[in-house]
């Protein structure tokens, strides 16, 4: 069974601590928002300075020195140690067709750099338009397409 209360924290990118959250962690909220931290008969001043939860990522201020820290939980650590992130982080190759439709609009050329989430080309199914979008920060190496073609289902429309 997952013990939910033990953590890793990778503190910025090199340090890796295991921590019982209940056992080995004294952390009291003060009025000011910043925390009282007490480990060891140690005692810390933290301010959190920024949290991504999607990430599992934030940056804390303790005794005036700033650290990141990524956190993961004992289900994190198992997932990595079976090898199930490679097939999540895995960069896709190339862009293909959703679903039949007509090229409306390039809005890449070859070579340019994209970032997750921008849109790489419009393509008109069903009478809608629906803007095709980088799943991951990429480079365009090869347009398959052109303005105005018709294209399949499945049928490579860029290559990354």
């Amino acid at each position: 069974m997952i013990d939910q209360q033990k953590v890793n924290v990778l503190v910025n990118g090199s340090t890796s601590v295991d921590v019982l959250l209940t056992d080995q962690l004294d952390l009291r909220k003060k009025v000011d928002g910043t925390y009282s931290l007490i480990h060891d008969a140690i005692n810390y001043h933290v301010e959190v300075l920024h949290i991504d939860i999607e990430k599992k990522e934030l940056t804390l201020s303790m005794n005036g020195k700033e650290y990141t820290c990524h956190v993961s939980s004992q289900l994190d650590m198992m997932i990595k140690e079976m090898g199930l992130l490679s097939a999540k982080s895995a960069k896709k190759k190339e862009i293909k067709a959703p679903m039949p439709g007509k090229v409306l609009e390039l809005l890449v050329k070859s070579g340019d750099e994209v970032s997750s989430g921008e849109g790489l080309l419009i393509l008109e199914a069903m009478k809608m338009e629906n803007v095709i979008k980088a799943p991951h920060d990429l480079i365009v190496k090869d347009i398959k397409v052109s303005l105005g073609q018709a294209v399949e289902k499945g049928e490579v429309l860029l290559k990354l």
